[in-house]
Parts: C-alpha cells; sequence; structure tokens
C-alpha cells in the first residue's frame, strides 16, 4: 500500500478519537492508517500536552542574550577598574620586596636609553657607603647601576 499523506486535521480526530475511548484497531480500519502512525501520533500529543500544562517560573521570560550583553558591560567595567589600578600602582612606587624579605630593592621601572620595561638584575658590588645593585636591560643591554640602602 502507497504511503498517503494524512493532513494534521484527520491526525487530531483520530487522537480525540482514541482519548473518547475508541480502540486503535477500529481506527486502524475506519481511516486506512497504520497502528504504528496513530501510536506516534497519540505519544507526540500527550507529550506535547505535558509540557504545556507543566508548572513554570512565573514572571518574565529575559532574553539569554541580554543576560550576556549586560554580563560582559558589568566585566567590562571591572577590567577597566583593575587596568587603572594597575597603572596608578606602576606609577605611584616601584618598590619590590627582595627574597630575603629583610632588604627593599629598588628597581628602575625603564631602561633610560631605550625605554624598555624589560629590565633584569646582574649581581652587585660593595663600595664604602654600601652595595650598589647592577641591572641590564634585555633589550639594548644597557647596564644600570642603583644603590642599595639597608633599612635599621
Amino acid at each position: 500500500m502507497p504511503y498517503r499523506p494524512i493532513d494534521s486535521q484527520t491526525r487530531l480526530a483520530i487522537v480525540k478519537q482514541y482519548w473518547a475511548g475508541h480502540k486503535i484497531a477500529e481506527l486502524e480500519r475506519q481511516y486506512s492508517v497504520d497502528r504504528d502512525s496513530i501510536h506516534i501520533w497519540i505519544n507526540k500529543a500527550e507529550t506535547a500536552i505535558k509540557e504545556a500544562l507543566s508548572p513554570k517560573k512565573p514572571g518574565p521570560k529575559i532574553d539569554p542574550v541580554i543576560q550576556l550583553t549586560r554580563r560582559n558591560t558589568e566585566l567590562e567595567q571591572i577590567n577597566n577598574q583593575l587596568l587603572e589600578r594597575i597603572q596608578q600602582h606602576s606609577q605611584d612606587s616601584h618598590v619590590l620586596v627582595g627574597v630575603n624579605r629583610k632588604q627593599i630593592d629598588l628597581r628602575p621601572s625603564a631602561c633610560p636609553t631605550c625605554g624598555c620595561s624589560s629590565i633584569w638584575k646582574n649581581g652587585t658590588y660593595t663600595r664604602k657607603d654600601g652595595q650598589t645593585q647592577r641591572f641590564r636591560c634585555s633589550a639594548c643591554g644597557t647596564k644600570i647601576f642603583m644603590e642599595v640602602k639597608k633599612t635599621p
């Protein structure tokens, strides 16, 4: 038997008659439809009704795109505040705590020759008035000297 398309009104009528108490075998003969198709339509209808009648959260639905846009603007504001704090701290002081935590090392913020901020320690040497820390710029190789004073 070739496939015969059945419109949605007929499908709905079959499902309603089944819910009214008619047997599937009767509906199968009356409408010339396979019983598997009738079962599929009944299952789909019951699933749709359960979903339509299930309790949902009260209140307005908020679009997830709008929620993500709001969260994105909040995170951008936080990011800008943190960037401002980093810039403020880098301008305020360039004091770093040494490894032994007894001595405070002053470190140059940038190379005086090329302006590069990548400065590496390059040893110390002792003088009469204290120790002098040597630094070297990683970009141009310029030697930078700073005196380290011990705090009492």
